[in-house]
């Protein structure tokens, strides 16, 4: 039977949940019909991630090295000598048992263990083990030897041509901790076990076997072979028990965010057995499966004769929205998407937009000669056109503010050599973006595409600021959320504050002294200012919108209709009506007065609750994202 699961809960959607392992998709052929069938039927897919290994530039080879700033960044200097001894001796004695055409993973592996010797070189020990395991898969050997497509591609690609998306259940993080580096702690503990399995012939020889049976195991559906699989190699870290339990929620996310609809959810096999993880004594080692039904789905294995309605929907993906990197799970509200989007069609193709960058010190700073920390600053000039367009644009009301980005390799080095020490180079872009965005996630977001970007990243990070800002200030800690908004709320509030007083006071004034010609010609003036486009304001006039810009017109403001003033009656200052009015306007000021100082008040207390607030949280222990490219 396939490896399909069909589960269903009243009143809730369909899913079809297909257990895949990292083979080519020659060693599984012919792929059954009901796995072929419930491709065509889902209206969703969901993979461990969301794009293809290519989508992701070069974000995982920073995972396959301890951080530069790592004081302890080699093996040698994270075991003591008998166990870095004891564990290449036994890495090594693979070699000579090494599974039919494992030729070059054996080369490679051998390679790793002398480069590994040097202390100037960072694998980590998840990646040396992950070299030494590819020895004993004669299926994965066969696959990277001769090439072609995997199983899982074909899956992918085969569902995503009809245009139908395909989204993540796992962040790029989250894969990343497979082969990053452990605590020096964890490293000799592995060192330990992986010495005496490595050791162990009867059990380098079952192992041989059991790898050379998955293609059969995965074509008839053998669940009791693919279970021993996980429990015979040793202990992962991280452990699989906590990653399955996160695949159960997030499959279970999925299911409420296409009800309705039937989703495909594949997932690697070792998280659809029980007691695939024997280290997890408080689970047991559960499944997703499992988990399932304890959150009352009802659970079916699919047939061979399995039929389904075929899908005719059609939406974007993951990859087609360009969120490839972003934190799987979370997003920008949906004006910060839109925001982008629109300022970019009205920046146009000059991105810089009459802007020029100038430094004086960090041509020096980025240098590779220097080895020693250092920072730099990035001057942007004629940037008020740029500042403009960003503030007046907006989208459901929402306007624009310019950021710049201060870039940071190795953070808190204090190291010397060119790769390792801290450099800082501050205000290296200048971006605009809704005032609706997370900073945070923004920060997350452009760090992840500056792996993506540089393969020589080690350990980087992307802090952002108000453009204008204190560098230091915005390099040690960016503007959050809640200051950002309190800051916005004293400054609106103060002026709109000011701004009444001054009506009150303009009002009394007009009651006191007599109108004067002068009076009359400063108000037709004042209407012909009014037609004028505010500097601060290029959307004012309709015709700079409309060239090219017909789709926007929607979410403009209309024109205001011209006004025709009304004739002013001049009343005698004894007039029992301009006496009344006086007395009111005097007693509205006095009112304002009282509402000012009580909303100040209130605004006084309410940033000290969020300051406080805000300061209670940031000295809260950080949680790890809950974020290669090969399934599992």
């Amino acid at each position: 039977r396939p490896l399909l699961w069909r589960a269903t809960r009243p009143g809730n959607t369909t899913l079809l949940i297909l257990g895949v392992r990292p083979l080519a998709l020659a060693d599984v052929e012919p792929v059954p019909d009901a796995i072929k069938q419930a491709l065509g039927c889902a209206d969703v897919a969901y993979f461990h991630l969301a794009c293809e290994g290519a989508d992701y530039g070069s974000f995982f080879t920073h995972c396959l090295s301890y951080p530069a700033v790592d004081l302890k960044g080699s093996l040698p200097q994270r075991l003591v000598a008998a166990d870095w001894t004891s564990f290449r001796r036994a890495a090594t004695s693979l070699l000579g048992g090494a599974a039919p055409g494992c030729g070059v993973a054996a080369e490679r592996l051998r390679g790793a263990l002398a480069e590994a010797n040097a202390t100037r070189n960072r694998t980590t020990f998840n990646v040396l083990r992950s070299y030494a395991l590819e020895v004993l898969d004669a299926p994965g050997c066969r696959f990277q030897e001769r090439g072609g497509q995997s199983y899982e591609d074909w899956l992918r690609s085969t569902f995503a041509s009809s245009r139908r998306p395909v989204f993540g259940l796992e962040d790029i993080a989250t894969r990343c901790r497979l082969t990053e580096g452990n605590s020096v702690d964890e490293d000799a503990k592995l060192a330990h076990l992986l010495a005496a399995e490595f050791a162990n012939e009867s059990w380098v020889r079952e192992v041989s076997q059991l790898q050379a049976g998955m293609p059969e195991a995965i074509r008839c559906g053998n669940l009791r072979h693919l279970a021993t699989v996980p429990r015979l190699l040793a202990t992962p870290l991280p452990p699989l028990a906590p990653r399955t339990r996160a695949l159960a929620v997030a499959v279970r996310q999925a299911a409420r965010q296409h009800a309705g609809q039937t989703v495909l959810a594949v997932l690697d096999m070792e998280h659809l057995v029980d007691g695939a993880d024997d280290s997890d004594t408080t689970a047991a080692g559960i499944s997703v499966l499992t988990l399932l039904r304890t959150e009352g789905f009802e659970l079916r294995r699919v047939e061979d004769g399995f039929t389904c309605q075929m899908s005719n929907y059609s939406a974007p993906g993951t990859r087609e929205l360009d969120r490839c990197l972003e934190p799987t799970g979370q997003s920008q509200p949906e004006s910060c998407s839109r925001f982008k989007i629109r300022f970019d069609r009205r920046l146009g193709e000059d991105s810089l937009h009459g802007r020029t960058k100038l430094s004086s010190d960090c041509a020096t700073c980025i240098d590779p000669s220097v080895t020693k920390n250092c920072a730099c600053t990035v001057r942007w000039q004629n940037s008020s056109s740029f500042e403009e367009l960003c503030r007046n644009t907006t989208v459901d009301g929402i306007p624009g503010e310019v950021f710049e980005l201060d870039l940071i390799r190795n953070p808190g080095s204090s190291r010397e050599g060119a790769d390792v020490c801290e450099k800082n180079v501050r205000g290296y872009f200048q971006n605009c973006y809704a005032r609706s965005c997370s900073l945070p996630l923004l920060e997350e977001t452009h760090t992840r595409v500056w792996y993506s970007q540089d393969d020589s990243l080690s350990y980087g990070k992307v802090s952002m600021r108000l453009s204008g800002g204190d560098a230091a200030a915005g390099a040690a800690g960016p503007l959050d959320g809640h200051n950002l908004s309190m800051q916005r709320l004293w400054i609106w509030a103060f002026t709109a504050f000011c701004i009444l007083l001054l009506l009150v006071a303009s009002l009394i004034a007009c009651f006191l002294k007599p109108k004067s010609h002068k009076d009359k010609a400063y108000q037709g003036g004042w209407k012909h200012m009014e037609a004028m486009a505010s500097p601060r304001e290029p959307f004012a006039g309709r015709s700079w919108i409309c060239q090219g810009q017909a789709e926007d017109s929607e979410e403009d403001e209309e024109e205001p209709e011209e006004e025709h003033p009304q004739p002013m009656v001049q009343m005698p200052p004894d007039d029992p009506v301009h006496r009344n009015l006086l007395l009111q306007a005097m007693q509205m000021k006095q009112k304002i007065g009282e509402a000012g100082a009580q909303a100040v008040h209130q605004m006084k207390w309410s940033a000290l609750q969020g300051m406080h607030r805000s300061a209670i949280e940031a000295l809260q222990p950080m949680p790890m994202p809950a974020l290669l490219a090969s399934g599992g």
